[in-house]
């Protein structure tokens, strides 16, 4: 058996937006210039630091805010609407 550690030149990533399961499950957005989170349950009813919530069924509101913030395009290449990436075995992101 032979050991090859791993050494990385950074040991710690942030991830500012992300899902959770918490609480019912909700995305949360911290990254943009107004703080957001779209739950998939009911609205939390206590005050949170948080300037957008919104319950995934307020889709109209869920659209404006991702098309506020330019994040509409990716949604669209989720749906299949989209060019798919092209990159070679060159490019850091292929393995």
């Amino acid at each position: 058996m032979i050991c090859n550690p791993v050494k990385l030149a950074q040991m710690e990533l942030s991830q500012d937006d992300f899902w959770t399961a918490h609480f019912g499950g909700f995305y949360l957005f911290r990254e943009m210039d107004h703080l957001a989170m779209i739950s998939s349950s009911a609205k939390p009813d206590t005050d949170l630091p948080i300037t957008y919530v919104f319950n995934i069924t307020d889709q109209n509101g869920i659209a404006n805010f991702l098309e506020h913030n330019a994040l509409r395009d990716f949604v669209n290449w989720a749906e299949g609407e989209g060019q798919w990436p092209r990159i070679t075995s060159d490019h850091p992101a292929y393995f």
